[in-house]
């Protein structure tokens, strides 16, 4: 058994797109050559979908995750690292000091941050992402 890891964008109207990994890794690793034009200036949902394989053929989601993903306004994605939500999510997973009571409400907002940068998604759309995982459903690729 093997594991894919799968790709998927979800826009404003509700329509499924497959990111493919290569396509995924263009736009990390050479954002100006490679753009997406169709989300320029959005915030774009993203599922990151775990799938188990059997020779070759997908057998079960294992994990999901979801995000947001930002497009600049030439469509290029703003990279990770300069998200201020990826950013916050992980200054909190780095930060190793305990809660204090002046960084309280520091602390928040950078939880406010993190958590703004996911989303979950009802049963329904959560089905039709695992499913076109699955290769069940068809969706069209960016």
């Amino acid at each position: 058994m093997r594991i894919a890891f799968q790709h998927y964008l979800l826009d404003a109207d509700g329509a499924l797109y497959h990111l493919p990994n290569a396509a995924f890794d263009r736009l990390l690793t050479d954002p100006v050559q490679h753009r997406l034009p169709r989300f320029a200036g959005q915030c774009v949902r993203c599922a990151a979908i775990a799938v188990a394989l059997v020779n070759g053929e997908p057998i079960a989601v294992e994990r999901s995750w979801f995000s947001i993903m930002t497009f600049k306004e030439n469509g290029a994605l703003v990279a990770p690292i300069l998200d201020r939500h990826i950013r916050a999510r992980a200054e909190l997973a780095l930060s190793l000091e305990p809660p204090t009571r002046g960084k309280v409400v520091e602390d928040a907002e950078r939880q406010f941050l993190a958590r703004g940068g996911e989303w979950s998604p009802p049963a329904s759309i959560s089905r039709r992402i695992e499913q076109t995982a699955l290769g069940r459903l068809k969706c069209p690729r960016v």
